[in-house]
């Protein structure tokens, strides 16, 4: 996994699994050092970490598996 790009040296906190979409799979972690959300999105072509607002934190945190799948659809939208 690549290092945060807001704090290299710290540690991850995993959240959540966000699933599998668009050939890449999707973990939420928190930044120890700052305490700022990200995803990290994984695939077998890349990965990289996508900065993530406050609203949809709240939003995928809360979210039951099946309304998370929804969300995810159109969140990562842009990975397709």
């Amino acid at each position: 996994m690549k290092a945060f790009p807001c704090h290299p040296d710290a540690k991850a906190q995993h959240l959540r699994d966000l699933g599998h979409l668009y050939s890449f799979d999707f973990d939420l972690y928190r930044c120890d050092a700052c305490e700022s959300a990200w995803v990290y999105a994984w695939s077998e072509y890349g990965s990289d970490w996508v900065k993530v607002t406050d609203e949809d934190l709240a939003k995928m945190l809360a979210l039951p598996d099946a309304e998370l799948r929804h969300f995810m659809r159109v969140w990562a939208g842009d990975f397709n």
